[in-house]
């Protein structure tokens, strides 16, 4: 039954409260009782203890800005007044939020036997590398600060405050060994290999008598029959080929062969001229290795010039990226 009772005290105490202000609003009497007052009632009826007030020093500390006396989000560096007169709040810095830590005391130039310690030298106050043994003043006219034994800041680690380090965001990590990796986004093309690329032409002129199947962006494998031709010069090394084994033999033969080789006659038909000693009446190219067909220039009953491409072949197995990297990327 305690707690309804608390209620009722408590409603008691509200209604009263506000019949009393409304009574001396009307006959311009102050309130003996503040809203401390009221909360100790309703403590007490409650059956719990008041809230004291805890102690607290005065504002101290110099006057860092002033703000709106309403609290309003607006200050000022100056003492300045609002729209209707009242002077803004002083705001010291004691009464400022701050998340740093409290200063450190300086340390006492008497270790803790009592006996004064001992003086080793004075350092440079910006920290640059440049000590004295007596008092000093840089180029600025700063004094050299005083490093005493068993100090174990030599002047060249700057501390920061927990505070500080939380409102910047730094961050602290374990280090350690592995690689850095860092990705460039560069724009670039997909190009053959040059040491893969293959050129079909012949060494002499000739006509064309038929040209495979094959069109341009075609896979083909090494071997497969490209072209046929008539050479009339390749007919003419072919025919003293064959008259000189007949003749004399392989031996014999010697420069005859060497001309056909020349001249870039396949092997498949050199060695036909010398199982048959008959020249044939046309020659076959193949393809001298596996892959996909770039260019097709060669066409059926066409004379071809020496060194014309009828074809170029590019082994595609292993291809080139050739990016465009930015000269501010080409560290990474």
């Amino acid at each position: 039954m305690r707690k309804p009772a608390a209620f009722l005290t408590l409603v008691v105490v509200a209604v009263g409260s506000g019949f009393a202000g409304y009574w001396a609003a009307k006959r311009d009497v102050p309130l003996p009782a503040t809203l401390r007052d009221v909360e100790t009632i309703v403590m007490r009826a409650l059956g719990e203890a008041p809230a004291t007030a805890s102690p607290s020093g005065p504002s101290s500390g110099t006057v860092i800005y002033y703000r709106h006396p309403d609290g309003e989000p607006i200050y000022s560096a100056t003492p300045e007044k609002t729209t209707d007169g009242r002077e803004f709040t002083a705001v010291p810095s004691s009464d400022d939020v701050s998340f740093d830590l409290p200063p450190e005391a300086a340390p006492p130039a008497a270790d803790a036997s009592g006996g004064e310690r001992k003086l080793l030298y004075y350092r440079h106050p910006m920290g640059l590398p440049d000590t004295s043994p007596t008092p000093k003043k840089d180029s600025m006219g700063m004094d050299y600060i005083p490093v005493y034994d068993g100090e174990a800041d030599d002047g060249s680690t700057v501390r920061v405050s927990p505070g500080k380090l939380q409102r910047t965001g730094v961050r602290t990590a374990l280090a350690t060994r592995k690689p850095i990796i860092r990705p460039v986004k560069a724009p670039g093309v997909i190009a053959p290999d040059e040491r893969r690329i293959s050129v079909i032409s012949l060494r002499s002129e000739a006509f064309l008598e038929k040209v495979a199947d094959i069109t341009t962006g075609e896979v083909i494998e090494k071997g497969r029959p490209l072209v046929s031709f008539y050479s009339k010069e390749i007919a003419a090394a072919g025919a003293l080929y064959a008259t000189d084994l007949k003749g004399g033999g392989r031996t014999a033969a010697t420069g005859s062969l060497q001309r056909l080789e020349n001249l870039g006659v396949p092997s498949a038909a050199i060695a036909e001229i010398y199982r048959t000693r008959k020249v044939p009446i046309s020659v076959t190219l193949t393809a001298p290795r596996n892959g996909v067909v770039l260019e097709r220039m060669a066409v059926d009953g066409m004379m071809a010039e020496p060194g014309e491409t009828l074809f170029r072949i590019a082994d595609l197995s292993t291809v080139w990226v050739i990016a465009d990297v930015p000269e501010y990327e080409l560290g990474s």
